[in-house]
């Protein structure tokens, strides 16, 4: 009886000490996903897609006796674009614009006006509004990853549909005249300007900022009155607004 009762004693105290006794096992972990979005973001400055807008500055110069020579005060471009890039690989990319332009091309005073024959103006320009379309064939200069432009060199062609045409002209009153000292003249719709516009474009940026040139392969001028054509050739300065 003493020898059971002392198994009996010695299974309780083993019972008892069992979740004490040290063992190995395996802990498994259940955790869910972390909560983000699986999409990657395709919109961006350096991403699949970019959209953005474009401030042009330039100005019309003039080389050689065929074209009208026009006054580097008073004459400029200017411009107003939102661009679309799609990219095709990290070297190349797809990149077209649209956007309103105006120019102005202020005619060297005093002189004989290429467009008024014999006459003489103290103050004479033209005023051209277009609405403008580009496309270009992106290249990346540099290797560089980010959310910024980078730098890149753009190669494509411009076409502009003209919105309005202005022809400014001031003189002053000869000196019988007795009402007046100045007058100005605003003719408008000038049928002896083009309607269409197009040529070569290229872009050379430096992230937001770019230099651009432009060269004029169709005519301005329709009417065989006047000689000389408008400057073919435009250069100025791009600044990118990037969000």
């Amino acid at each position: 009886m003493k020898s059971e009762k002392f198994l009996y004693v010695i299974f309780i105290i083993f019972i008892v000490m069992l979740p004490l006794i040290p063992g190995q096992g395996q802990e498994v972990l259940i955790s869910e996903k972390p909560n983000y979005d699986k999409q990657v973001n395709k919109w961006g400055p350096n991403r699949l897609n970019h959209l953005h807008y474009i401030l042009d500055i330039g100005h019309h110069l003039s080389f050689g006796d065929e074209f009208i020579p026009s006054s580097i005060i008073g004459s400029y471009s200017f411009a107003s674009r939102v661009q679309y890039k799609r990219k095709l690989s990290p070297n190349f990319a797809i990149v077209v614009n649209t956007g309103i332009e105006q120019h102005r091309l202020k005619f060297i005073p005093n002189t004989v006006s290429p467009i008024s024959g014999e006459l003489s103006h103290e103050k004479e320009w033209l005023l051209l509004h277009w609405s403008s379309s580009e496309a270009f064939l992106r290249i990346n200069i540099d290797g560089k990853r980010g959310d910024y432009l980078g730098k890149y060199c753009d190669l494509g062609l411009f076409y502009n549909q003209i919105l309005g045409s202005r022809h400014v002209f001031i003189d002053n009153a000869f000196e019988e005249a007795q009402t007046f000292k100045r007058s100005k003249t605003i003719m408008k719709g000038l049928h002896y300007i083009t309607k269409q516009a197009w040529g070569f474009a290229v872009r050379i940026a430096f992230d937001t900022v770019a230099v651009h040139y432009q060269y004029q392969l169709s005519p301005s001028v329709l009417s065989e009155d006047i000689t000389k054509d408008y400057p073919v050739h435009q250069l100025g300065i791009s600044y990118s607004i990037v969000n």
